[in-house]
C-alpha cells in the first residue's frame, strides 16, 4: 500500500506519524551536586593530596640516603 503517488506523502512520513512523538535526547545522567558535595569532595582531594606529598618526600628522602650510602667506601 502506497500512498505517495496518490496523496503526496513520502513512506518517511509515514513512519515518523507511525513512531508517535519523539522525546528529546537527555546528554547522561548528571545529577547537581550540592554545595555541601563539592565541600566533601575538595577535602577529600586535599587530604589525598596531602598523602601523596607526605610520600613522595619519604621516597625522595630514602632516595638520597640510598644514593648517599653507596658514595661512600
Amino acid at each position: 500500500m502506497c500512498f505517495e503517488p496518490e496523496y503526496g506523502i513520502s513512506r518517511w512520513a509515514i513512519q515518523c506519524w507511525l513512531k508517535g512523538p519523539v522525546q528529546p535526547k537527555t546528554r547522561g545522567n548528571k545529577s547537581a551536586k550540592t554545595l555541601a558535595a563539592y565541600k566533601g569532595e575538595n577535602k577529600r582531594l586535599k587530604i589525598e593530596n596531602e598523602l601523596m606529598r607526605d610520600f613522595l618526600r619519604s621516597i625522595g628522602s630514602e632516595a638520597k640516603g640510598k644514593m648517599r650510602s653507596d658514595l661512600q667506601p
